[in-house]
């Protein structure tokens, strides 16, 4: 369970077994004022095939971030927040087997005590953040999900 008083909480998602494509599979009332500003997910079996395993994350049911695993990955970290130059792929360089989130226009890792911080969506006391799973590995599907989403109080 994540505390909500500090001024950076995190959620943790976890889908157990074999995954299959799937809407809502976890999701979490948020109770404060809160921008999500990093995703780190795990697949205890990386998918494989020609297939790759691709993984939404919700506000009120609706997507604000989608990413995907490379074929046979078992990490994916999605940090984004300050504009950079044009042509960067906004993926942390240190964590190669990621592609671009979708709505990515050039960002990296965040500072959140700086001004001008662009988020990975923002949310108020009442909304739900959830985990959709929207593509498996066409060989290996993938299994266990760990999604682990950091949060800033505003």
């Amino acid at each position: 369970m994540s505390n909500f008083d500090q001024s950076i909480f995190t959620l943790k998602f976890f889908v157990s077994g074999g995954l299959s494509v799937a809407n809502g599979v976890e999701f979490t009332p948020i109770p404060v004022n809160a921008d999500l500003v990093r995703i780190d997910a795990y697949a205890g079996t990386a998918p494989t095939g020609t297939n790759v395993l691709t993984v939404r994350v919700n506000k009120n049911g609706t997507g604000i971030q989608t990413f995907s695993f490379v074929a046979a990955a078992q990490k994916a970290v999605v940090t984004l927040a300050y504009p950079v130059t044009s042509g960067t792929t906004g993926i942390d360089d240190s964590q190669p087997n990621l592609t671009a989130p979708s709505g990515n226009t050039g960002f990296n890792y965040i500072l959140p005590e700086f001004p001008g911080l662009v988020t990975l969506g923002s949310f108020i006391p009442g909304d739900n953040v959830s985990v959709d799973v929207t593509v498996v590995g066409g060989t290996i599907a993938g299994s266990n999900l760990s999604a682990l989403l950091t949060f800033v109080k505003k």
